[in-house]
């Protein structure tokens, strides 16, 4: 056992802590035909002990469109958009983007992404996700957690998604 680890000059190695770690699942599943972001069913709140602490967000999921679907995914601090590309568009902005190509009715994809958030807070802050169809036309859908074959049962497998929220002390 040792108290503290020291350089050879005499300073000391700094210790990342993890203040607290809060996960939100979704277990079901869900779907979306719009074009317009709407909450994926997937979020996790976290009150920071300190101001200076910053939150690692861990997102993984999977999704199924069964068509050529392109979902968008995003990620919110309360109802701020965060992590995302600096794309000229608001349309193109996102944080994930992912295509179900093959037109395969049997496939999942699975995605996940990280964000180091600085939220300079100690009030309740709540992190979610939020998806799109990108391409609306000839009645595509995107489903959460599931193929868009899928008949609950025996034949088609399930998958649940993750947010994971760790509390980065200073």
């Amino acid at each position: 056992q040792v108290d503290t680890l020291q350089k050879r000059d005499g300073s000391t190695f700094p210790l990342g802590k993890i203040g607290q770690v809060v996960q939100g699942t979704q277990t079901g599943t869900s779907s979306s035909t719009s074009a317009s972001f709407s909450d994926v069913g997937l979020s996790a709140s976290i009150t920071p002990t300190s101001a200076s602490s910053k939150v690692l967000v861990t997102v993984t999921g999977a999704f199924g469109s069964g068509t050529t679907g392109m979902a968008q995914f995003r990620l919110l601090k309360d109802s701020t958009e965060i992590g995302t590309s600096d794309a000229s568009s608001p349309s193109s902005r996102t944080t994930c983007w992912l295509s179900d190509t093959p037109n395969n009715s049997e496939r999942m994809n699975n995605y996940s992404f990280s964000y180091l958030d600085s939220p300079s807070s100690t009030s309740s802050l709540t992190y979610k996700t939020q998806w799109r169809l990108h391409d609306t036309s000839g009645g595509k859908t995107i489903y959460a957690n599931r193929t868009s074959a899928d008949t609950d049962n025996a034949n088609h497998g399930r998958a649940i998604s993750t947010i994971t929220l760790m509390e980065v002390l200073a």
